[in-house]
């Protein structure tokens, strides 16, 4: 090795030390910063109610008891094999039949119930999503409207105090 090889080499070793060392110290802040920040997700504003709702093959689970009137966020969860969706209508009553259509399909566009709570699209299988309403009480049905779904039972009738 010559002198100006020699020379070139040991000035990389103080610079790889120093990149090094200051790429321990930001890893080191970056954990210690980690570590004390407050644990616990999402939090919700004052006022709002957390339903969770879990979709599955056919089948609407709601949480057992009454939603709360009020601001709800719903946290949908699709635990099925296939897309599925989530639109809750306000109705006179629980036993009250919802409209359908020809299809068999519930008639999203009858005066006879009110549109409370959309997905807005169907739900890959383990995808989850949040969506936010404003719920009065009274009889709800919570449905999967995509074809055929609601004929194979996917509804439920829930309770909002």
């Amino acid at each position: 090795m010559n002198a100006k090889t020699q020379s070139a080499s040991s000035g990389l070793l103080p610079t790889f030390l120093g990149v090094s060392v200051a790429m321990l110290v930001c890893a080191g802040v970056l954990i210690v910063g980690l570590a004390v920040r407050p644990a616990g997700g999402l939090g919700l504003p004052a006022g709002y109610h957390v339903v969770h709702v879990t979709l599955d093959d056919y089948r609407v689970g709601m949480p057992a008891g009454t939603v709360p009137a009020g601001n709800d966020v719903f946290v949908v969860t699709n635990h099925g094999k296939i897309p599925h969706e989530l639109v809750a209508f306000r109705t006179k009553n629980a036993n009250a039949r919802l409209p359908l259509r020809k299809n068999k399909e519930v008639d999203e566009e009858s005066t006879q119930i009110v549109d409370s709570v959309d997905t807005g699209s169907a739900l890959a299988p383990g995808e989850t999503r949040l969506v936010t309403a404003t719920l009065e009480a009274g009889s709800y049905v919570g449905v999967c409207n995509l074809p055929n779904h609601y004929q194979l039972g996917m509804h439920t009738p829930f309770t909002v105090k």
